[in-house]
C-alpha cells in the first residue's frame, strides 16, 4: 500500500484541479471585397499560455450548430507554454458547413484564453492560395458564464463614432429548446432605439444577424453618435457584436488584447 500511495505521489498531476467553462466565438468565413474576385477571409483560433506550475488539460465540452469534426477533445499544455487551437492542430469545428461556431471549453484556472479573427483575402481568379491575417486581427470576448434567460445583456461601444457603420450580432441559444431574442440599438443620448430585430434560434446554434443601424438622429449632445446594443433571450445564451465601417476597407491597424485568465 505504501508503494501505491508512494507512485501516485510522485506521477505528474495533469488538470486535477476543477477547471472552468470558457466559451468563445469561432468562424472561417467570407465576404466580397471587390465583386467575386477579391474576397475577405474571417479565420479564427484560440490561444492558451498555462501559468501554471504542472501541465494542464484543455478540453472540448460541446461544439454548436453541429457535432465536433473529431474525437480529439484534449488538449495537454505543459508549464509555462503557449500554444493555440490550429498551432496545436486540434479539428475542433463542428461537421456541417457553418460559417461561426461557439466553442464550449473545458480550461483550468491559470490557463490564460485569447479567441481572435484574423482577416485576410483570397483572390478568385489568381491562382494564389489564401492569405490569412494580412489586413490584421480582431480579439473577441472570452465568455466564462451564460446570459440569464429575459435579462438583457448590454454591449456599450457599439459604434465607431462619427464614422457611418453598421453592427453585426452573433447569438448564441445554448438550451435544447428553440430560443426568442429580441435585440435593440439604442442611441446613448436619449436612450431611444434606432434599430431593432426579432429572431428565433435553434438549440446550440449560434447565428449572426447583420447590418444593424448604428446611425443616431436627433442628438445634439456630446457623444450624440455613441450607440449601444441590448440582446435578450429566453434561454441561457451568449451574444457578440462588431462594428464595421460602411465604406472603408477592412483593415486593423491598432488593436487592445482581450485576454482572459
Amino acid at each position: 500500500m505504501k508503494i501505491i500511495l508512494f507512485v501516485l505521489a510522485a506521477a505528474p498531476l495533469v488538470g486535477t484541479v476543477r477547471a472552468d467553462d470558457v466559451w468563445v466565438l469561432q468562424g472561417n468565413a467570407q465576404s466580397a471585397l471587390e465583386g467575386n474576385i477579391l474576397l475577405y477571409l474571417y479565420t479564427s483560433d484560440v490561444l492558451f499560455y498555462n501559468r501554471n506550475t504542472s501541465s494542464a488539460r484543455i478540453r472540448v465540452i460541446e461544439i454548436s450548430n453541429g457535432q465536433l469534426l473529431t474525437t480529439d477533445r484534449e488538449l495537454i499544455l505543459d508549464p509555462a507554454r503557449s500554444t493555440s487551437i490550429a498551432r496545436a492542430n486540434k479539428a475542433w469545428r463542428p461537421d456541417t458547413s457553418a460559417t461561426l461556431w461557439v466553442t464550449h471549453l473545458d480550461v483550468p484556472p491559470g490557463v490564460i484564453v485569447e479567441s481572435r479573427i484574423s482577416v485576410g483575402q483570397q483572390c478568385t481568379v489568381c491562382g494564389n492560395v489564401p492569405r490569412p491575417g494580412i489586413f490584421g486581427k480582431l480579439s473577441f470576448p472570452v465568455m466564462r458564464s451564460l446570459q440569464t434567460p429575459l435579462v438583457p445583456k448590454i454591449h456599450l461601444g457599439t459604434d465607431l463614432h462619427a464614422v457611418p457603420a453598421r453592427n453585426n450580432v452573433a447569438v448564441y441559444n445554448d438550451a435544447v429548446f428553440t430560443a426568442h431574442a429580441h435585440i435593440d440599438v439604442h442611441q446613448m443620448c436619449d436612450e431611444s432605439i434606432i434599430d431593432s430585430r426579432d429572431i428565433e434560434i435553434p438549440a446550440k446554434t449560434v447565428i449572426q444577424l447583420n447590418n444593424l443601424s448604428t446611425a443616431t438622429n436627433n442628438c445634439t449632445s456630446d457623444g450624440a453618435e455613441y450607440t449601444y446594443v441590448a440582446v435578450t433571450v429566453d434561454q441561457p445564451s451568449l451574444s457578440w457584436v462588431s462594428s464595421l465601417s460602411n465604406a472603408d476597407r477592412i483593415k486593423i491597424v491598432w488593436a487592445a488584447t482581450s485576454s482572459s485568465p
